[in-house]
């Protein structure tokens, strides 16, 4: 085959050693490879031209088919009518075929799928008409054999042309292009990834400057005076609301001594100012202006020294004495100190609200959290960017590309 001759003969002279840039290797492979793929080229054209003239041998070969005459002319009817619709079953079958094979101009690409499709074809033609193929050939021998040599002198030349396709060299050529096409796409996504890096750390540059801005302005707000008596304003009010808590605590631990005599008696009367009592001595007294509870606690103590309740006897003195202590006074004082402290509770509360530095510390605190957040999604973005950077195959395809031109007499080096 010519093109064989002038490919062995170019291999005696290898190229000279060459740099090339990868942005430039492309056209210059295919300037390169340029005359290898005409010869291709051109020795696939032949065998197309080989196709051609076949395909029409075939059909002039159907119509001898289709023309000629039974040799035996002593068979029934009914074998001449099975034996017509066979011949015409296969003369379709093989001008179906001849016109889904026949090939147009095409690019060697397009020649790739050309033998693709001609073996997908020639596949379901081999199903479709072996029947009708062996019926026809009972009665027409010579014609059914000329079509079936047409049809192998097609395939012959289909071989051929795959050969030409699938040769060393080719299979080089065309695995070089493609890994030229993925190192170029490597390299682009490298400066994508690159890119996408440098812009992820100037983020987390300016990110870092923020945090120490607002970790800065905390520090500053801190030492504010408007903060400092903010500091002063929740210390006083806390102290107010443990003054508070203890007040109530001592009143509940009084009322708590008593409960059970007050239980007793509400079944006497006052059932229902006594229950609210013993759920919630302290709003039962905000609420009772009059003091009615002292008229029950003194009732109660004289039940219990009339012994009118079932009480213990060293349960009973001490309920005596606790009654005895919870005086008016006691009562009106446990009030007006009470309501003194939740005054004094409301208007801390009020001068707390008053003061921007809380609002001022929570908000900057809440920028400072924010900016930390994104600081840490930033970091992992960076180094989800820097793995995927390290898994590009750059080394390993640009080696590849070398170890091919060099089998193809190509000393070249390749340049990223």
């Amino acid at each position: 085959m010519s093109f064989l001759k002038r490919l062995f003969k170019r291999e005696e002279k290898p190229a000279g050693k060459s740099s090339i840039n990868s942005s430039e290797l492309a056209e210059w492979f295919e300037n390169k490879t340029l005359d290898i793929m005409k010869d291709v080229a051109h020795d696939i054209g032949q065998e197309f031209s080989e196709i051609r003239d076949a395909i029409e041998q075939t059909k002039n070969a159907v119509k001898e088919l289709e023309n000629a005459k039974l040799m035996n002319e002593g068979i029934t009817l009914k074998e001449k009518q099975f034996m017509e619709g066979n011949r015409l079953a296969y003369m379709k079958k093989v001008n179906d075929f001849l016109s889904r094979i026949l090939p147009a101009k095409m690019s060697l690409n397009e020649t790739k799928s050309y033998i693709e499709n001609y073996r997908k074809e020639a596949i379901e033609f081999a199903k479709g008409s072996f029947r009708a193929f062996q019926i026809t050939a009972n009665f027409f021998g010579d014609q059914a054999a000329d079509i079936a040599k047409c049809i192998k002198e097609i395939d012959s030349s289909v071989k051929k042309v795959s050969d030409l396709l699938n040769q060393e060299k080719m299979t080089v050529i065309n695995e070089t292009k493609t890994k030229i096409k993925e190192l170029n796409g490597l390299i682009q996504k490298r400066e994508e990834l690159i890119s996408s890096i440098e812009e992820e750390e100037n983020n987390y540059e300016e990110l870092k400057v923020a945090k120490a801005d607002y970790e800065l302005k905390i520090i500053r707000l801190k030492k504010n005076s408007a903060y400092l008596e903010l500091q002063e304003l929740n210390e006083k009010l806390k102290n107010f609301e443990d003054e508070l808590k203890i007040l109530k605590s001592q009143f509940l631990d009084t009322f708590m001594q008593v409960d059970k005599a007050l239980k007793k008696v509400s079944k006497l009367g006052d059932e229902g100012l006594i229950a609210k009592y013993l759920e919630d001595p302290v709003s039962a007294l905000l609420s009772d202006s009059e003091l009615k509870i002292l008229e029950i606690l003194k009732r109660t103590k004289e039940a219990l020294e009339t012994n009118q309740l079932e009480i213990e006897e060293k349960k009973k003195e001490k309920m005596v004495v606790r009654i005895n202590e919870i005086t008016k006074e006691y009562l009106v004082d446990f009030v007006i100190k009470h309501n003194d402290l939740e005054l004094k509770k409301s208007d801390m509360n009020r001068l707390i609200k008053q003061n921007s530095s809380m609002n001022d510390l929570s908000e900057l605190h809440y920028k400072l959290d924010h900016t930390k957040d994104k600081q840490a999604k930033t970091t992992e973005k960076i180094k989800k960017l820097n793995q995927q950077l390290e898994k590009l195959e750059l080394e390993e395809t640009k080696d590849k590309i070398e170890k091919n031109l060099k089998n193809l007499n190509y000393d070249a080096k390749v340049t990223i």
